[in-house]
């Protein structure tokens, strides 16, 4: 994975469509998760001719939106804040 410059993720963002490569690296996950995403039916692909398959920049909004959570942390179970000695 590599670390975006602000004109490539400008450059990204205003791309309609992603290799599974950017659409990682835009993740910052690996490629093997974004592809388990798509077989998963998480993410939505875009077969462009025979071999190329993409990602549209609509469905990683779509995808980061709906895996957002806000507000606090959710709070661990008393068995897991217990101290053993």
């Amino acid at each position: 994975m590599k670390k975006f410059t602000a004109r490539q993720r400008e450059e990204y963002l205003s791309r309609p469509l992603l290799t599974i490569e950017e659409a990682a690296d835009f993740l910052n996950v690996s490629t093997d998760t974004l592809r388990r995403l798509v077989a998963n039916g998480h993410l939505a692909r875009v077969r462009v001719g025979a071999r190329r398959v993409c990602i549209a920049r609509a469905e990683i909004d779509r995808y980061v939106a709906q895996h957002t959570q806000r507000g606090i942390a959710p709070q661990t179970s008393d068995k897991a804040r217990r101290v053993t000695r």
